[in-house]
Formats: structure tokens, C-alpha cells, sequence
């Protein structure tokens, strides 16, 4: 009597073949054997790879050498160190940068003020030399004005890109 196939035995042809013909063939997952000397052996340090002085085991089973988890540890620390000096100065370069935003801004904030009580100079449009506003018919006279300088402006630049609004590059941080 015949004997059945499960409907599960494998695509015509293919129960038979070895490993290197159905890898040659595309068949399957693309995985490799590995070889004995692909793993390492057990009394091995994981940081070293070679035999363990002092084996060391963590609670899941990793085995170091106390020596190399030292050695490790320490460069580490002088990473770190070198990290937080690094970050240290880039803190003092910005506080510096920044005081001199505010040194520039409380000046030109100086001079607007000079201009503005000794030399007469008007700071926005309908403004009064003596620094009051004067009335206005409506709101909507000054933004189409806003708007038509606006226009000038953008019909005067002849790029593509506005140079007012491009991103400025900022060096990265740590």
C-alpha cells in the first residue's frame, strides 16, 4: 500500500535536498551555520576575549576578568571626565555669548534712547518726537501700509531664498 504524505511534507522535490542545495537554491531564511570558532569559549572574557585572570560572573552568567572590568571601568570614568570638562566650557562660552547679546541689546536699547530724547528721532510710524503716539483713523491704515512696504521689500529681493529668514548653523552641543 502507498504510503500518505502530510499536506506539511515540503514543496515538491525539496525533502530530500541537503543544507548546501537549498542554500544554493534560495530555499529558506537567510541564515548561516557558525562555526566552533565563531563562538568563543566559555571560560573567556566578554571584554577581552581571551582567557579570564580572575574570572568575574554577573548574575546572568557573563564571565569577565576583574582585571579588564577595571581597566574598563577606569576608562570610563576619564571619558566621562573628559565629556563634563567639554560640556563645562561650552556652558561658560555660551553664558559668555549670551551676556554679550544682552551687553549689545541693552546698548542699541541706549541709543534709541538718545535718539529719541536728544536728537528728535522717531521710533515707529505715527509716533510723536516727544514718544506719544498720535490717533490714528484705524488699525487697518498702518498693516496695509505694513503690507505694502512688505510688497517693496520682496519685489527688491531678487533670491529666491530670503535672506532674512535662512537658519543661522549652531554648533552642536554635547
Amino acid at each position: 500500500m502507498p504510503q500518505r504524505h502530510s499536506k506539511n511534507a515540503g514543496t515538491m522535490g525539496t525533502e530530500a535536498l541537503s543544507y548546501h542545495e537549498r542554500k544554493a537554491l534560495g530555499f529558506g531564511t537567510v541564515k548561516e551555520r557558525l562555526g566552533k570558532d565563531a563562538q568563543g569559549n566559555f571560560y573567556d572574557c566578554n571584554l577581552t576575549y581571551a582567557k579570564a585572570k580572575e574570572p568575574m560572573c554577573t548574575p546572568e552568567g557573563f564571565i569577565y576578568s576583574k582585571e579588564s572590568i577595571l581597566e574598563n571601568l577606569l576608562a570610563q570614568k576619564r571619558s566621562n571626565q573628559k565629556k563634563l570638562k567639554q560640556w563645562e566650557t561650552e556652558q561658560q562660552n555660551s553664558a559668555i555669548a549670551d551676556a554679550a547679546k544682552r551687553e549689545e541689546a541693552e546698548e542699541l536699547d541706549r541709543a534709541a534712547f538718545y535718539r529719541q530724547n536728544h536728537e528728535g528721532a522717531t521710533t515707529a510710524a505715527g509716533a510723536s518726537p516727544s514718544g506719544g503716539a498720535e490717533k490714528s483713523s484705524g488699525q487697518g491704515a498702518t498693516s496695509s501700509l505694513a503690507t505694502f512696504e512688505e510688497r517693496e521689500r520682496a519685489a527688491e529681493l531678487k533670491s529666491f531664498w530670503l535672506p532674512s529668514k535662512t537658519p543661522e548653523a549652531a554648533p552642536t552641543k554635547v
